[in-house]
């Protein structure tokens, strides 16, 4: 049996973990993180990269003015790590595009004056650093030269990213161990109710031994995964809810976009794009990768889960329909198509709305539940995190790393290359 002890173990491998386990490593801290499938599987990967800066809440009238303040410091921050001006150090990551687009559809007259109704409001109480920019026709991405009425640019960076939790996971490629999964059986056991020392053991199939891992704190970082832990750690539930999305992609020959197409007081279709190889181009001398959200994604998110599976050809066909609407002027004549089912898992909230902010919550002496609500606001949650800790644990040990030879995790593959993925014709 292998042994190892530490400060802080972390469980789960997106955005929120990874985040965590470099600021409490920075800070001194002897932190692990344990992931059972690869880095950024579920939530993380499935995000379509935008960094939120609060504009798309605002220009859509929303007024939950706490989810604006919230945010509306995450692209610059964002920022400095991607130029290796503070930690993490995300220079590996790709940035895909510098800013974001909001459009107003030629579909709906009254689009644009119940977009901009909260906007005197939201700038009038400091909620954004930058509002959006209305721009001249000539500076409209040539995808929504027929499509719009009106466009603004936000400055909101799009990443890659698979790029970015590879460029985590280069970081700190030492202090992230695989384990098989909470369903393991007798191959995974934890402690997480212990007062005073916290107790992880793992038997992994591509090793002899197991793994005893002692820990003076937990943290839960795991979204879907979370729930499993606590029921496997015998912790009393905390509420949990799930929001689900049926997110659609499209492959082909199509112009480059960043935006959201806002219209009636919603967020009507959100696309952003990617290029089909990884480190490909996205001007368009190669086929690309749009994946679209929004409400096109959101109105078929629940469809399967009551266990009568999901009618994809109707799906695709709204989400067609969809496209020709708000996208006028575009050809997919070249173009293929398919879906993915997303889940967000958060902090319950009133009415099961989005919930505002980060939530941080004690759930035994020494574990505590984090939900980072949105992939952008990841570095607040990892700011409280480590305040937490700090308050529990006190000043770091600073001991040095002690070596463990152990299977790490990988980084997980893009929705659009999985191996099961049928693609159909947009036209």
């Amino acid at each position: 049996m292998r042994r190892r002890s530490c400060e802080v173990v972390i469980f789960g491998g997106g955005f929120a973990g990874l985040w965590i386990l470099d600021r409490l490593v920075q800070a001194g801290y002897d932190a692990l993180l344990l992931e059972s499938k690869a880095l950024g599987e579920g939530q993380s990967i499935q995000a379509q990269g935008i960094i939120h800066g609060g504009g798309k809440y605002a220009l859509r009238g929303v007024r939950d003015f706490a989810a604006v303040q919230a945010i509306r410091e995450m692209p610059e921050l964002w920022r400095r790590s991607l130029r290796g001006e503070a930690g993490p150090d995300l220079r590996a990551a790709r940035v895909l595009s510098e800013r974001c687009h909001l459009w107003v559809p030629r579909a709906g007259g009254l689009s644009r004056l119940t977009a901009w109704g909260w906007m005197p409001l939201v700038l009038k109480a400091g909620l954004l650093n930058a509002r959006p920019e209305a721009l001249p026709r000539e500076a409209w991405p040539p995808a929504l030269e027929k499509a719009a009425r009106s466009v603004y640019a936000m400055a909101e960076p799009v990443l890659s990213t698979r790029s970015a939790l590879a460029a985590f996971a280069s970081l700190h490629a030492s202090r992230l161990l695989h384990y098989p999964g909470v369903e393991g059986g007798a191959g995974f056991t934890i402690d997480l109710k212990n007062e005073s020392e916290l107790v992880v053991n793992i038997a992994h199939p591509d090793m002899s031994d197991g793994l005893e891992l002692r820990a003076r704190m937990a943290v839960l970082a795991a979204g879907e995964g979370n729930e499993l832990l606590l029921r496997r750690a015998a912790i009393e539930e905390a509420a949990m809810q799930r929001r689900p999305l049926r997110m659609v992609v499209l492959r082909g020959t199509l112009p480059s976009l960043y935006g959201h197409c806002v219209q009636g007081g919603r967020t009507a279709m959100t696309v952003t794009t990617h290029p089909l190889r990884p480190d490909g181009p996205v001007d368009g001398t190669e086929p690309l990768v749009w994946q679209v959200g929004g409400d096109v994604a959101e109105r078929h998110g629940s469809e399967g889960d009551e266990g009568g599976g999901v009618d994809e050809e109707r799906v695709l066909k709204d989400a067609r329909r969809q496209l020709f609407r708000l996208l006028k002027g575009v050809d997919f004549g070249r173009a293929e198509m398919m879906t993915y089912r997303a889940v967000r898992a958060e902090a319950e909230s009133r009415r099961h709305r989005r919930p505002s902010g980060v939530h941080c919550n004690w759930v035994a002496p020494r574990t505590l539940l984090t939900w980072p609500t949105k992939m952008a606001l990841s570095p607040v949650l990892s700011d409280e995190v480590l305040e937490r800790v700090q308050e529990r644990l006190g000043p770091p040990g600073r001991r040095p790393m002690e070596p463990l030879e152990w299977p790490r995790p990988a980084v997980a593959a893009d929705p659009w290359d999985r191996k099961e993925v049928r693609w159909s014709s947009v036209l």
